[in-house]
């Protein structure tokens, strides 16, 4: 006998089938849809080119769906009880939860919670013995180790403000960041050190590094501090004013920007990430996006806090590294960007290298091909394949999609204290289902402001707390987000606008084609001209003029006249991209400056 459960606002019950596929041997979602039914439940596959065959036994299971109140979309979840707490507070309660129990790895060590909350405040006490005082901004540029983070998180609990520089930056990169945030500390890594040691020639800087480099202070030497010399007292905290980290946005669009994130915006979204089940208190997380992005730096803390066995490793981390730890610990989460998940996949297909099962999957930054979605499920065979949809601005945090589902058509659902709504992009109007416009964002995940911009931030963050993403969609009668382009990067030709993702989505269906981005060139004819950039397939051996004409018909043939690929087609190695997996189209503009203007 089947038992009804409890019915909370906002949830639809209905009925999910498991189903096998019978041309990618893998589980797919089936969801429910006005139009066709079986076995009296609406479904539509909702991975295009796949045909689903649903098994005749049946399991019960929630859909949700989001409110939609006066052209406003509220999460389904409840609103999180935030109550005022600081990130020290917060971290420091949920590892006592956890004192016994082994919640982070790395290579060196395995620590329970008590012993991680111990090693972050004995970090703390030597921080503010050497001087550091609420507020002061360090720059972080560090890996994914467990004393990495010890000390990142020693910094926030003695009352700084980290400034989060990518290992991949190089000196001038990280030069223009210390400058624009006005640093006054520096704290690296073995590994890193020298790039701070060259800046510091330039800049003056109290430097700082997890091991042992000349003219730095040794962290690591921190851990002879007494526990008690550090207490959560000693530093007043203002949750709602009081910046934890500035993390710099990519720069795809721009010169990267400088995220404030409050201590307020770090609570709301663990409390909310915590209500989606991708990762509990009974997972082994492999957290190896890197700390100093957006998503490491939420996760890989998060993880710990979760009660996760957490297992902490570099995103560079190669095939045969990853089978083995995925083996070893078990590993049954992980949060990936799809360009690595693709690197895996191809390196296990050429060297026929059996990859393990790993449970629930989450990506984000990039969008995932159907394709690639099919080679997920068909070789590391997960239950969950969820898109989480955010952005540096909103720390990292939007919506989600649900566990037990594998979805790559949508961005799910507004997570927990999350307000969405779409606007016209020209008249600010409120959009009804499947209108396009710009996907505008309301919750205590937003930032703060961009650091010493006032007029960018007010550019897009309104007096009442709406955030514009600068991202085009629309959403569903459910409440299902689907983005479907940047605004900025939008191609007007011929006076009429086109989304260069539906040219690359044709683009990729060709053999030839392994990756694509589109961008508009400026064209005294067309005003911007649509032209490909185009990373071939390697066992393709045709002459590169032949596959730019077959793929220029190819687009001309499914196309109104004014997203021909007027502009041409390159062929190139690789595509630029950020560590976030964005492909960096500014860089491919630059490309074309040599070309004759169409």
């Amino acid at each position: 006998m089947k038992r009804r459960l409890p019915k909370p606002p906002g949830v639809v019950h209905t009925y999910a089938r498991p189903c096998s596929v019978a041309s990618a041997g893998a589980r797919r979602r089936l969801t429910r849809t006005p139009r066709g039914a079986v076995g009296g439940i609406d479904f539509v596959a909702r991975l295009k080119g796949v045909v689903l065959r649903p098994v005749p036994r049946c399991t019960k299971r929630d859909v949700m769906t989001a409110r939609i109140v006066d052209g406003v979309l509220q999460s389904p979840f409840p609103a999180c009880d935030y109550q005022g707490i600081s990130m020290p507070e917060l971290v420091r309660s949920r590892l006592e939860l956890f004192a016994n129990k082994v919640i982070a790895v790395d290579v060196d060590a395995h620590l329970t919670g008590a012993e991680l909350l111990s090693r972050i405040r004995r970090c703390a006490a030597g921080f503010s013995r050497e001087g550091l005082q609420k507020g002061s901004r360090v720059c972080c540029q560090v890996g994914n180790s467990l004393d990495n983070i010890v000390a990142a998180m020693g910094v926030v609990f003695a009352g700084g403000t980290l400034v989060m520089a990518r290992t991949t930056s190089v000196e001038r990169e990280l030069r223009y960041e210390i400058e624009d945030s006005t640093c006054e500390w520096i704290l690296t890594d073995v590994a890193n050190s020298s790039k701070a040691s060259q800046i510091m020639e330039k800049i003056p800087l109290k430097a700082c590094a997890i091991g042992e480099v000349p003219g730095f202070i040794n962290v690591t030497r921190f851990q002879s501090n007494t526990e008690d010399s550090w207490r959560e007292a000693d530093v007043p905290v203002d949750p709602n004013e009081d910046v934890i980290v500035i993390l710099y946005t990519s720069g795809s669009t721009g010169l990267p920007k400088g995220v404030e994130i409050t201590h307020k915006a770090y609570v709301s979204t663990f409390l909310s990430f915590s209500k989606l089940g991708f990762v509990t208190e009974g997972d082994v997380f492999l957290a190896w996006n890197p700390i100093t992005h957006v998503s490491g730096f939420t996760l890989n803390t998060f993880g710990p806090c979760c009660g996760a066995t957490t297992i902490l490793r570099e995103i560079t981390l190669p095939l045969d590294k990853f089978v083995d730890v995925v083996q070893t610990y078990k590993v049954t989460s992980v949060i990936s960007l799809p360009i690595k998940l693709q690197m895996l996949i191809n390196e296990a297909k050429s060297t026929r290298r059996k990859l393990p099962h790993i449970d629930k999957i989450m990506y984000g930054g990039s969008p995932m091909s159907s394709s690639l979605c099919r080679d997920i499920c068909d070789v590391l065979t997960p239950s969950t394949l969820a898109n989480v949809y955010g952005m540096t601005e909103t720390f990292g945090l939007v919506s989600a999609t649900q566990v037990d589902e594998i979805t790559t058509d949508h961005m799910g659902l507004p997570t927990a204290g999350c307000e969405v709504k779409v606007v016209d992009v020209n008249t600010g109007k409120l959009l009804e289902p499947f209108e396009q416009g710009e996907i505008c964002v309301r919750s205590p995940h937003v930032m703060k402001c961009y650091h010493r911009r006032p007029e960018a931030t007010a550019d897009v963050l309104s007096s009442d707390g709406w955030l514009r993403t600068g991202d085009l969609g629309h959403y569903d009668r459910e409440g299902h987000l689907y983005m479907v382009e940047r605004l900025k990067q939008l191609i007007k030709c011929m006076d009429n606008q086109l989304a260069p993702s539906e040219l690359e989505e044709i683009l990729l269906t060709h053999d030839a084609v392994a990756e694509v981005a589109v961008v508009g060139v400026p064209s005294p004819k067309y005003g911007e001209a649509p032209a490909a950039c185009v990373v071939l397939n390697a066992s393709y051996a045709e002459p590169h003029s032949t596959i730019e004409e077959e793929l220029k018909k190819l687009v001309a043939g499914q196309t109104a006249v004014y997203k021909y690929l007027y502009g041409g087609v390159i062929f190139l190695d690789s595509l630029p991209k950020a560590e976030n997996g964005k492909i960096l189209k500014k860089e491919l503009l630059a490309k074309f400056a040599d070309r004759p203007i169409p």
